[in-house]
């Protein structure tokens, strides 16, 4: 498990930075009613969002951005599922995707969302970290390799 230090922190979120990164996003999960699930074979079944782990919500997230962008987006997502179950991202590769129809996408499938252009002077690199290592966290990744910089495997090194 990744340590929960400001050490390991500081060292992800400094990791972050170097992305070009357009979007910050917030996700919730409506547990009023069924999340329905794609098996590999086609075939469908329910599952109640009160009984999402915060895993689940890591998959939910990249299966919806990868449909949006087609393929093309690269993010850092974290779930959180503390006092409720929500995901925060920072995604970047979306080109003029139009914030207000992903976010609208998202509240149709899975609950309340909030997306905004990410501005890395608010620290949003180092908030999308903050509970990391804690049991209620866990996270995915797909990034670019940066010329000179870091890649999947590099990241998922130095998170060991």
């Amino acid at each position: 498990m990744v340590q929960n230090d400001a050490k390991s922190r500081e060292a992800l979120a400094g990791g972050l930075k170097p992305y070009g990164w357009q979007w910050w996003m917030t996700g919730t999960f409506d547990y009023s009613r069924p999340l329905v699930l794609r098996r590999k074979d086609g075939s469908s079944y329910p599952i109640w969002k009160g009984k999402m782990t915060p895993l689940a919500a890591i998959g939910t997230f990249e299966r919806f951005i990868k449909y949006w962008s087609k393929g093309q987006a690269f993010y850092f997502v974290v779930a959180e599922s503390r006092s409720f179950l929500h995901v925060h991202a920072l995604v970047g590769g979306v080109g003029n995707l139009i914030p207000f129809r992903i976010m609208k996408g998202w509240e149709h499938s899975y609950g309340f969302a909030r997306i905004q252009r990410y501005d890395r002077n608010l620290g949003g690199a180092h908030y999308i970290v903050k509970d990391l290592g804690s049991e209620k966290f866990e996270w995915g990744f797909s990034l670019p390799n940066l010329k000179g910089g870091t890649n999947d495997n590099e990241v998922r090194e130095g998170l060991q």
